[in-house]
C-alpha cells in the first residue's frame, strides 16, 4: 500500500526527455502524432526530438522572412515543410497552444492536438528540497 506523506512530491525531470503529440486532428498529419525522443546535439541552438518510427523530427524553425519561431513537425530536421506546426512560445512544446496541419489547400488549426511532457525520469523532492 502507498501511504500520502505531506511536504514529498514528484515532478518530471526537466528538459523533458519524450514529447506525445496526440490529439483528435481531423486526419491531417496522422502519420505524425506520437512520441518523440529528445536527440543529442541541437538545432537553431535549440534541442530537438526524434519520432518514434525515426521519420519525424520535432524541432525549432526560425522563419528567414518574418523571424517568427514555430515547432514544427517535419521529416526533414530544419525544413519549412512540415506536416504540422504550432507558433513558438517557449523552449517547451507544451505551451504551444494551438497546431495546424495543412489539408491540401489550407493550413487548418487543429484545437485538439497537443504537445505533453511524458515523464521518464521522476524528481522527488521534499520539504527541504
Amino acid at each position: 500500500d502507498y501511504v500520502a506523506q505531506d511536504g514529498i512530491s514528484a515532478s518530471c525531470h526537466q528538459p523533458c526527455l519524450r514529447i506525445i503529440l496526440d490529439g483528435a486532428n481531423g486526419g491531417y498529419g496522422t502519420n505524425a502524432m506520437g512520441s518523440y525522443f529528445l536527440q543529442e546535439g541541437y538545432h537553431e541552438a535549440e534541442p530537438y526530438f526524434q519520432h518514434e518510427s525515426g521519420y519525424y523530427f520535432l524541432y525549432v524553425y526560425t522563419s528567414s522572412s518574418s523571424g517568427n519561431k514555430y515547432w514544427n513537425v517535419g521529416s526533414v530536421l530544419g525544413s519549412s515543410s512540415v506536416a504540422l506546426y504550432g507558433v513558438y512560445a517557449s523552449l517547451d512544446p507544451e505551451a504551444t497552444e494551438t497546431w495546424l496541419a495543412y489539408d491540401g489547400s489550407n493550413w487548418v488549426a487543429q484545437d485538439q492536438v497537443a504537445a505533453s511532457c511524458s515523464c521518464l525520469i521522476l524528481k522527488m523532492t521534499d520539504e527541504f528540497g
